[in-house]
């Protein structure tokens, strides 16, 4: 039997109480959506996911039909067990419109949950106001890293990441330039995931290595480019130890999440080591 949601109405925040909401004039985000009421979530994705597409490269498209197609691609994507292509897909619906608010009455309990940890995760990347620009300095681009940021009520971590280690500075003409790397270390809950993120500054391989304690748990590690259309790294994870696991994937000048994920069916969370070496 298919996991299918019940048939399902988004409903806005709107500024003018009474005003009512705007209908879904596209007709392929309209497809799109009775097809994941209709529990078809292979169809639907292809369906809406080719309407965000479309509509993303239109100037002046319609942002409640962007909005609406980038939430119910999330749905479908929860509804196939995807969670990290989901919450991906909530956060674009979230930038869309972020007075967006799917109806606890209408919608399965982990739909919300996934959709608040989106919302929570993109208020959390939003750009802080500018300071008054500094004086000039000379010198190299800085490194990009940061502490993690803790996501309310998802057991979720975001790592804004670039680590230091960067290539020696001894000469021009090297061949085989020095990878960066980051070491950062958190906790991941059973049916949880935690994220890091670097960015390559060129092409190359990543290799991502996880450490944990509990040899009866088993991460795992993986890897997606961070902007739409999110495609996922091409590597494999493999278990090296019982408590440790490496993955390597080719990547190129993008920037890209990595993700750590725990499905052992063991309660309690699980601490880990993460090193990220990319080029």
């Amino acid at each position: 039997m298919r996991d299918r949601f019940p048939a399902v109405v988004l409903v806005l925040a709107l500024a003018s109480p009474g005003t009512a909401q705007p209908a879904v004039a596209d007709a392929e985000v309209r497809r799109g959506i009775a097809l994941v009421d209709e529990g078809e979530y292979d169809s639907a994705i292809l369906a809406l996911d080719g309407a965000v597409r479309r509509l993303a490269a239109v100037s002046g498209h319609s942002t409640n039909d962007l909005a609406e197609a980038y939430f119910y691609l999330g749905v479908a994507y929860l509804g196939k067990g995807h969670e990290t292509s989901a919450k991906a897909r909530f956060r674009e619906a979230v930038q869309q419109a972020r007075d967006m608010s799917p109806s606890p009455e209408k919608f399965p309990p982990r739909v919300i949950e996934l959709f608040e940890k989106a919302r929570e995760e993109s208020r959390a990347e939003m750009p802080a106001p500018a300071p008054e620009a500094p004086a000039k300095k000379k010198g190299g681009k800085g490194l990009l890293i940061g502490g993690a940021v803790a996501l309310v009520g998802g057991g979720v971590a975001l790592a804004a990441g670039g680590g230091g280690g960067g290539g020696s500075g001894s000469g021009s003409g090297t061949t085989n330039p020095t990878l960066q790397t980051l070491t950062d270390r958190g906790s991941v809950a059973d049916n949880q995931q935690s994220f890091f993120q670097f960015t390559a500054s060129r092409a190359g391989n990543v290799e991502i290595t996880v450490a944990w304690q509990d040899r009866n748990v088993g991460l795992t590690a993986d890897c997606a480019e961070k902007n739409p259309p999110y495609t996922q790294c091409a590597g494999t994870f493999n278990r090296t130890t019982d408590t440790t696991g490496r993955f390597t994937a080719p990547v190129t000048q993008k920037e890209y999440l990595v993700i750590v994920s725990n499905f052992s069916g063991r309660a309690g969370a699980e601490e880990f080591t993460i090193t990220i070496r990319y080029p």
